[in-house]
């Protein structure tokens, strides 16, 4: 209820810097500890920002979505406070 939470939507593709994204996560939750990232869509570096949550010991505060409906990702942002969309064709 008091976390603040981060949204990255899109493909997870390199152009789209998804890793980027996980660690600004650690970086934010050094910083403040109610941080929490919701991972919205799949691709090939899905499994590598599995493994980065791992290695950052964030699991516990990134939840990863994988592809949803249009419906779904309206419910998730949501519940989010600040978004990161990836619109890039890639």
């Amino acid at each position: 209820a008091d976390a603040i939470v981060f949204a990255l939507v899109g493909k997870l593709v390199d152009v789209k810097r998804p890793l980027d994204f996980a660690g600004a996560l650690d970086d934010a939750a050094r910083v403040h500890r109610h941080i929490h990232g919701l991972i919205v869509g799949d691709g090939p570096l899905r499994p590598s920002l599995e493994r980065l949550a791992v290695e950052l010991a964030v699991t516990d505060r990134v939840t990863f979505h994988g592809a949803v409906t249009p419906p779904a990702v309206s419910a998730l942002l949501a519940r989010s406070h600040v978004l990161r969309w990836c619109a890039a064709s890639s």
